[in-house]
């Protein structure tokens, strides 16, 4: 009886964990985005030996659409103070498959490594050391990283800055000034579909449809 194969190989998997290494290295943050699933989280924990990113603050945790809207923001010309840009080196080891991870899942797979990265910016070096965890699926792109996102992700919201009902063209563009600075979460929704003219941080977020999401900030707005 001949053992099923599995994707799951160490090569396979080290050389995913090397091409995002390179990826970071090279700044190619778009393509390096395409090695994870519209579903992935990115957690990176404030604490040793965190157990979620609810209860505890978190340096990072983030969705697949804020995951996209850092590297909007990285790339962005008006990104300033990513200037100079940096250069880093990714060094990835100790490349562990957890056995069993999955279950009866033979398409996801838990692994562990460990990683160190060289920063060198503004003449100045600094070097950080971790250990990391991926949790792995099978797709049809092949193997891509996800981690299932906490139910209770709505709860790292921060407060409502401004809400309001029934409101004119001009009254919400108003609403709208209260959202400076710091990322921001914007959902709006009119009556009916049709071209909209709106002004967030002083920057265009005009629209054509009823409904939209809108991320903002400092430097530009995502709709």
């Amino acid at each position: 009886m001949n053992q099923t194969a599995t994707p799951f190989t160490q090569q396979a998997v080290e050389q995913l964990l090397y091409r995002e290494a390179q990826l970071l290295d090279r700044h190619q943050l778009e393509q390096w985005l395409s090695l994870y699933t519209d579903d992935a989280t990115y957690w990176v924990p404030l604490e040793m030996g965190q157990v979620d990113p609810i209860n505890t603050s978190s340096i990072i945790y983030d969705d697949r659409t804020l995951m996209e809207i850092r590297v909007k923001q990285y790339l962005h010309p008006r990104a300033h103070a990513r200037v100079p840009q940096h250069r880093t080196c990714h060094q990835v080891s100790n490349v562990l498959l957890a056995p069993d991870t999955g279950g009866s899942n033979a398409l996801e797979q838990h692994i562990s490594s460990t990683l160190v990265v060289v920063e060198f910016r503004q003449e100045r070096q600094r070097v950080w050391g971790a250990t990391v965890e991926h949790r792995l699926r099978v797709t049809a792109d092949g193997l891509r990283m996800f981690f299932s996102p906490v139910k209770e992700t709505e709860k790292l919201r921060g407060d409502v800055l401004a809400e309001g009902k029934d409101l004119t063209l001009a009254a919400a563009n108003q609403l709208l000034q209260k959202c400076r600075g710091e990322l921001s979460e914007v959902l709006i929704e009119f009556a009916d579909a049709g071209p909209r003219q709106l002004v967030i941080n002083g920057m265009d977020a005009s629209f054509n449809g009823r409904i939209a999401r809108i991320f903002t900030d400092r430097t530009f707005n995502e709709v």
